[in-house]
């Protein structure tokens, strides 16, 4: 069964949209939050080239990748 076939249709009771918003106003945009942190990836502008502050992706990567070849020479016995 496809999606738009009128067996599927009929079964779920599905409908064209109507186009109306469900509460009857006017949709208002959202007023953006600019006090948020910023939660990417990478370095803060605080951490200043590399000196204290959070490390970077690419070191944390290489962070994790050196453990799990601990772990894995751990579990082969070597």
């Amino acid at each position: 069964m496809r999606s738009g076939e009128a067996e599927l249709s009929r079964i779920t009771g599905a409908k064209v949209p109507s186009g109306k918003l469900l509460d009857g106003g006017p949709a208002v945009p959202r007023p953006k939050n600019h006090n948020a942190p910023f939660r990417g990836l990478g370095t803060t502008k605080d951490a200043g080239g590399g000196s204290g502050g959070r490390s970077s992706r690419r070191s944390s990567e290489a962070r994790k990748l050196a453990e799990a070849r601990r772990a894995a020479r751990v579990r082969r016995g070597g």
